[in-house]
């Protein structure tokens, strides 16, 4: 449960104090409580009152909760404690303080802190971006600093929730391989079988943190003909060869034999097609 942040001094709280912390009778507490008594006494002559109904306050809460947020999240927004929106959301109180509702109702939906389990599509969205991209897993958990075996599942979207350290280091290893062409034929492979945008179509569509935004882009559903294997392939093989990376690292890379990348390099296969007579008996 969230503990109730502390009051400051020259608050009613503060003098009232609670069960967990002792009361305060300084000279700015005591001026804090009779400035509060004037405020209720004067919105009591005015025919007001200094309690906001549940009723008046559902309709927010209900839309902070629907955009991902927990009661935990939105009570350290506002500044309140747990047991408040809790309360109001169980409907075990009918209604709360003025200074209680006017945190509650600043509070803005998608709001989220570093202590905040969050709603995965975010992350799912940037992972398969980047499988779009061509990153594999071992790719982007290396820089995200997560469990290689994390980023399968959240392709696969499998989690409705992540830990904030997986949402952020996600977020990191977006940021740094959105605008990198990968190698891996696989995650290419993988991401145009399932229709998944790349980070250039989110950039220029917008909404990738946007929860009505669509998640895939008008793809087939059929996979890539062998050809068009061979042909992505190819394409990274002689991508990586140019850095100069041994043959054998470029084969794990790809997902292919060693004896294939050297065929590949010798100019034995025309990618994306089949070898000819020729070609064998060279």
């Amino acid at each position: 449960m969230t503990a109730r942040p502390m009051p400051p001094h020259g608050s009613e709280g503060r003098y009232k104090g609670s069960k967990t912390r002792p009361a305060c009778k300084c000279d700015t507490c005591l001026r804090g409580r009779r400035h509060a008594q004037t405020r209720r006494a004067l919105i009591r002559l005015h025919g007001g009152s200094s309690l906001v109904p549940r009723d008046q306050l559902m309709p927010h809460l209900t839309k902070l909760l629907d955009s991902g947020m927990s009661q935990h999240t939105i009570a350290r927004q506002a500044g309140v404690a747990q047991t408040t929106v809790s309360y109001l959301v169980r409907g075990k109180v009918s209604s709360t303080q003025l200074a209680n509702a006017r945190r509650l109702l600043a509070v803005e939906p998608h709001t989220f802190d570093d202590a905040a389990w969050q709603p995965a599509y975010r992350t799912v969205r940037r992972v398969r971006a980047l499988y779009a991209a061509g990153h594999g897993p071992e790719t982007i958990a290396d820089l995200a600093k997560v469990d290689v075996s994390s980023i399968p599942v959240l392709a696969a979207a499998r989690w409705v929730r992540v830990r904030p350290r997986v949402a952020h280091g996600i977020r990191t290893a977006y940021d740094t391989l959105a605008g990198v062409a990968g190698t891996s034929a696989k995650a290419r492979y993988r991401a145009r079988k399932s229709g998944w945008p790349d980070p250039t179509w989110w950039e220029d569509m917008g909404g990738l943190d946007d929860p009505d935004a669509p998640d895939h882009v008008d793809a087939t559903d059929k996979p890539l003909t062998a050809p068009q294997l061979a042909a992505a392939r190819a394409a990274d093989i002689q991508h990586l060869a140019r850095f100069g990376i041994p043959t054998h690292e470029i084969a794990a890379r790809v997902g292919v034999t060693p004896e294939y990348v050297r065929a590949q390099l010798r100019g034995h296969r025309v990618p994306g097609q089949p070898r000819t007579r020729l070609q064998e008996a060279a």
